[in-house]
């Protein structure tokens, strides 16, 4: 048994040997069809597989490979390189050209009728190939979805479509792509293919690897768009963010927020064409830092655009005493006025210092569905200051509805410097200043559907002289709430 074993890793070391140190000359334009018994590969050199080391080819030649693919086919393409100077590129059915990088080991999925695979090689470098043809699914029992005007983005995961799933609006649809959170997934959103219209009959447009790719948004020429997973039963983890167009059409460059890192990572929006939004999905997360010239805006909204679900605005000045602020809503839309502007974001509110009342500081506390009637709109939250401080809050009693409550309480260490609990019955809106080191903020619906509740906060270091120090923090809590 030994002795066989010695035997076959001396033959296939003398094989890999033969294929790495043998530069393969292609035969310039080539043509290939499925075998006719298509459990079988194709395999390119032909005495490559993949169990052996990347062939080297030759320099100094241009190699064409047009690859078909039956009607209600698809192609997986599995491809090894190390281009070095030389070129790789495949273009796909809709005319996508994918450019290879200097080393790399992908796995691509790709439909009928061809794909065409183009190597300019300068230089000697490593190629192989592996394509295998599989059927399409031909029983499938589509699902259907509806967006709409003014309303909260649908989102969808990987895993949805392995039926396909129809996709309406009333006017047109918007798809962004967002990454799968487990990084090994990323190639598998080539699985999931987009058609321009009400079924996989419609006009295939690309993969939801190539809408995440480019960064921006999809939308379908009418009002219907069809997705489809090849693999039934692979999830990808990845999310689908659907809108009806009319929601999102005024603005030049549409994107989704994504962090690989979610303690510490960063977003930058382009206005210069005009304005530009992003927009980013769950869990909670914090603004630590926006970076912009000074006659920039950045307006920052809860669910969707709108003034009912405005959050707060941004210039380059108010960024140095209204940050870090927390986002805890399901999805949260940025809007870029002009210009250019980077956003740095952290996931953990440790990092982000997220509680710490320093001398200066303005922000506001929020419930997750703020801006939505909902009967979830619980909050608790606190901020501390670590000195002896004036603490100002305001706040809008329009989510004051039934049985909804309010509480605010201003602590300084365990004394009750304010304790108030705010009800439908009598409550205004308006601006209390107390001096403490602490501020705490609950609010419950108890059942009753609101739109939740919004506290402004500014914490101004105390001292003797409190009265033009409280007299603007009152002023800037006001024009900050009117402002929303």
């Amino acid at each position: 048994m030994l002795f066989r074993f010695l035997n076959l890793l001396i033959f296939y070391s003398l094989a890999a040997q033969v294929v790495s140190d043998d530069p393969y000359n292609c035969a310039g334009t080539q043509t290939i069809n499925p075998p006719v018994d298509t459990t079988k590969s194709w395999f390119y050199p032909a005495n490559w597989n993949d169990t052996l080391p990347t062939p080297q080819f030759a320099g100094n030649q241009n190699c064409v490979w047009t690859i078909n693919v039956p009607k209600g086919w698809f192609a997986s393409w599995t491809v090894t390189s190390n281009t070095r100077s030389s070129v790789i590129k495949m273009t796909d059915s809709t005319g996508y050209v994918t450019t290879l990088t200097v080393a790399s080991e992908d796995l691509y999925f790709l439909m009928d009728p061809s794909f065409k695979v183009e190597l300019q090689a300068s230089d000697v470098g490593q190629l192989g190939m592996q394509v295998t043809w599989t059927q399409v699914n031909p029983k499938l029992y589509p699902s259907t979805s509806k967006v709409h005007q003014n309303s909260l983005p649908l989102s969808l995961f990987g895993g949805d479509f392995d039926n396909s799933t129809v996709i309406t609006a009333d006017t047109q649809v918007s798809l962004l792509a967002f990454p799968s959170n487990i990084l090994d997934f990323l190639p598998y959103l080539r699985v999931t293919q987009v058609y321009d219209g009400d079924s996989i009959n419609a006009k295939h447009v690309g993969n939801l690897y190539q809408i995440m790719d480019s960064r921006t948004n999809f939308v379908s020429s009418g009002k219907s768009l069809t997705l489809f997973s090849l693999f039934p039963g692979l999830n990808t983890h990845n999310l689908v963010l659907l809108q009806d167009y009319s929601d999102v059409k005024q603005f030049k460059s549409y994107q989704p927020i994504y962090c690989v890192l979610p303690i510490n990572c960063a977003a930058s929006l382009n206005a210069t064409q005009g304005n530009a939004v992003a927009i980013r999905y769950w869990p909670t997360f914090y603004i630590t830092r926006i970076d912009m010239a000074t006659d920039n805006k950045l307006s920052v909204y809860n669910g969707y655009l709108g003034d009912a679900h405005k959050l707060t605005d941004y210039t380059s000045a108010n960024s140095k005493t209204d940050l870090p602020q927390e986002f805890n809503g399901k999805f949260t839309v940025f809007v870029l006025d002009k210009g250019t502007a980077t956003i740095t974001f952290s996931g953990n509110s440790q990092s982000a210092n997220w509680t710490a009342g320093f001398d200066g500081r303005n922000g506001f506390l929020a419930s997750a569905n703020y801006g939505l009637m909902s009967n979830e709109q619980s909050l608790t939250d606190q901020i501390f200051s670590s000195s002896l401080s004036d603490i100002t809050y305001s706040f809008n009693s329009a989510s004051l509805l039934g049985n909804a409550t309010l509480t605010v309480l201003i602590k300084d260490g365990q004394k009750v410097s304010q304790d108030n609990t705010y009800t439908a019955s009598g409550a205004k809106s308006g601006t209390v200043t107390s001096t403490g080191t602490s501020l705490t903020v609950m609010y419950e619906t108890s059942g009753t559907v609101t739109s939740g509740p919004y506290v402004r906060f500014t914490f101004v270091k105390h001292n003797s002289a409190i009265g033009s120090g409280i007299l603007l923090a009152v002023g800037i809590s006001l024009w900050r709430m009117l402002a929303i």
